[in-house]
């Protein structure tokens, strides 16, 4: 898949599988990126292993990358240049504001690991002014989960902040040696406080 920016329109509900192969999602050099609404959008993407290099935005929708392969080697991977987000919605509606919180990013492996490289940013914070932010879910139960990169959750004071999911067999982050609490730093510094189940 080749796209500037992979997105939806509200209430879209896509699933995308092609579970024999490997799938690779690309940007396009110079291609411009728009904020847009896609408020409980459904973006599902299912591939042997899943390489995200581009940029997929559901604000206040559903993200999940799902690697069905049944090898080690069959795993969701975000790339140094990656954004995958499901950020809140603000809007303004007869002089009144108005606010649709965060969706959620999911990156699944049935058989492998999640690989979120240095460089690649999962936001799923709230909007700029108000609203709930989200929630990031990585399920790896047979692989190596790795976070070096950013991961995004904050919302205003007053809102809900971000919540963080974790099922991993192992757990890497950084070059740290204590990759638990380098996670929590990373949490911590993204503004997950509402949740952590690890």
């Amino acid at each position: 898949l080749q796209a500037g920016q992979i997105t939806a329109v509200n209430k879209a509900n896509l699933t995308i599988t092609s579970k024999e192969n490997n799938v690779a999602i690309e940007s396009v050099a110079g291609a411009a990126v728009t904020a847009g609404e896609a408020l409980n959008a459904k973006l599902v993407i299912e591939g042997k292993s899943i390489t995200n290099n581009g940029n997929i935005s559901l604000s206040s929708g559903a993200v999940t990358l799902h690697a069905t392969g049944a090898e080690a080697t069959d795993g969701v991977t975000l790339g140094n240049s990656s954004k995958t987000s499901a950020t809140g919605i603000s809007k303004t509606i007869s002089g009144q504001t108005v606010y649709a919180q965060a969706g959620s990013v999911s990156l699944v492996a049935d058989s492998g690991g999640v690989d979120v490289q240095s460089g690649a940013l999962v936001d799923v914070s709230g909007a700029t002014g108000g609203g709930d932010a989200g929630v990031i879910n990585i399920i790896a139960s047979k692989g190596t989960v790795s976070v070096a990169g950013e991961l995004k959750g904050a919302a205003n004071a007053n809102f809900v902040q971000g919540s963080y999911n974790l099922d991993a067999n192992n757990l890497i982050a950084g070059s740290t040696t204590n990759a638990l609490t380098k996670l929590n730093d990373t949490l911590t510094k993204g503004g997950f406080t509402e949740l952590r189940d690890m």
